[in-house]
């Protein structure tokens, strides 16, 4: 764990290239981001497309009870979830 800086440190302006240079470390490279772009736009697509097999699968089922949540509501709550 680095030290801590000493009070007079503190009061000294940072050095802007040094503060551009540690910044930059700390951000993931372009492939990472893009890889995890990727992973989380497809497990969206799976959350929506299962969803929506389900709520046809249980159209019925879900319109024979007297639930307070029909199926628009439920469709709304699955894009919202896969957004």
């Amino acid at each position: 764990m680095p030290a801590e800086p000493s009070r007079y440190q503190l009061q000294q302006p940072a050095d802007v290239k040094d503060v551009l240079k540690r910044q930059a470390d700390e951000f993931d490279c372009t492939p990472c981001r893009l890889m995890g772009s990727a992973v989380f736009t497809g497990m969206g697509i799976y959350s929506y497309a299962s969803g929506m097999r389900q709520l046809r699968e249980r159209n019925n089922e879900i319109l024979r009870s007297s639930s307070r949540f029909g199926l628009g509501a439920r469709k709304e709550l699955l894009v919202e979830d896969a957004a």
